[in-house]
């Protein structure tokens, strides 16, 4: 089963690479890239979650005919939402599952924002003490002057959300949080209010991206969400 993967702030194609590597036979990662960086460096950068909601869109509304499932981390996790919702009113095959990791439901404030026109050294280190950023990128002004304007953009998109009420979603999801981040089961649960169907919250040691430290478990959760979908698709 497909599973289109969104990136965090400041993330790209890559972000989730090493998923590919363990990915089991039943599922099929697809990394989603974003203006302005990786393959699409040339591309304006977009400051506005709508817009970039809707450039993925763009991308993945002709691949949505078999079975598939949204997994989003961060940012992505809202992007993932936004996405959904287009998919629904599109009157579209929708995802089988949605995954969210790192982020607290859309009618809440996101606790992960660091304000977009932060003095340099001031940004950077906040994005230090979000962790998921080697020491070696960070301390290389190269790299920076590279990235700087890719979070700064993503930064500003996600502290100018402006959530809307939609109608329920009739989606399951499965909400992934890192005990040592700044969100709580109860933020997490919050997502419960976008959807009919079952949600449930799971915690893991680490910061906000304890994504790449338990890599193989988050892959396991998915790939045993899915299973029962990927069953009935083949039966039919």
């Amino acid at each position: 089963m497909n599973v289109f993967c969104l990136p965090f702030a400041g993330g790209n194609q890559y972000s989730y690479l090493d998923y590919k590597k363990i990915e089991p036979d039943s599922l099929n990662f697809i990394f989603i890239e974003l203006p302005g960086r990786s393959r699409r460096i040339r591309e304006k950068l977009l400051t506005n979650v709508y817009d970039i909601a809707e450039d993925v869109f763009d991308q993945i509304k002709n691949n949505l005919k078999t079975p598939y499932a949204i997994y989003g981390h961060s940012m992505g996790s809202i992007l993932g939402y936004l996405i959904t919702q287009k998919i629904v009113q599109e009157n579209l095959n929708q995802p089988k599952h949605l995954f969210f990791s790192g982020a607290t439901a859309p009618s809440l404030r996101d606790k992960h924002i660091i304000k977009h026109d932060l003095p340099r050294k001031e940004f950077f280190e906040k994005i230090r003490t979000l962790g998921g950023s080697p020491e070696e990128v960070l301390n290389n002004d190269a790299l920076m002057n590279i990235f700087e304007p890719i979070l700064r953009s993503d930064f500003k998109a996600v502290a100018t959300y402006k959530y809307k009420q939609s109608s329920l979603l009739n989606i399951p999801i499965t909400v992934m949080i890192g005990k040592d981040e700044n969100i709580t089961k109860i933020d997490a649960m919050a997502w419960g209010k976008e959807t009919q169907a079952p949600i449930e919250v799971i915690e893991f040691t680490g910061n906000h991206f304890f994504i790449y430290n338990h890599q193989k478990e988050v892959v396991k959760i998915i790939e045993n969400k899915l299973i029962k979908y990927e069953k009935q698709y083949s039966l039919s």
